[in-house]
């Protein structure tokens, strides 16, 4: 700090004592969530060792799915969430149907009705209290509603 040149920066990211990074800046991905405590190690041009730690929570990346209920056209079709985030809390959702028709929604469990059979793309992004998100996209069949009808002859009563 009083003017002598930083000559190398080591980042010790699980206490090993091995350098996983070099440089004032650095970009690490654990495997886990959790919290960690990186080391930052420098060195002057004049071989002066100084360390400094400081705790650094990792948090889990939510896992989305959904499942769904009732698949015709014309009749709503009831998303359930299905995400899972074993620590925190998830706070946002965003759907998207694949139908301009259909406007998106933030509900956790949406309800919509498609006009038209086909295959739709209905996608899920669901973000944690914490700010970490992730998506997921389903591909749903719907289809098409049966058109009901019969006709009669004339009957009379007792014949049948």
């Amino acid at each position: 700090g009083n003017g002598t040149a930083i000559a190398d920066y080591c980042w010790d990211m699980d206490a090993n004592f091995t350098c996983e990074g070099a440089g004032p800046g650095f970009n690490y991905q654990h495997a886990a969530y959790g919290v960690y405590n990186p080391n930052l190690i420098i060195t002057t041009q004049y071989g002066c060792l100084d360390t400094i730690s400081y705790p650094v929570e990792i948090f889990e990346i939510p896992t989305p799915n959904f499942a769904w209920q009732n698949e015709c056209e014309n009749q709503a079709v009831s998303f359930v969430n299905t995400s899972v985030l074993n620590t925190g809390t998830i706070t946002d959702y965003t759907w998207s149907f694949d139908d301009p028709a259909i406007p998106g929604s933030i509900l956790e469990n949406p309800m919509v009705t498609y006009v038209n059979e086909g295959f739709y793309d209905v996608n899920l992004e669901v973000a944690s209290i914490n700010g970490c998100s992730a998506d997921i996209t389903q591909t749903i069949s719907i289809f098409p509603t049966p058109m009901p009808s019969f006709s009669v002859g004339d009957v009379c009563n007792g014949s049948i």
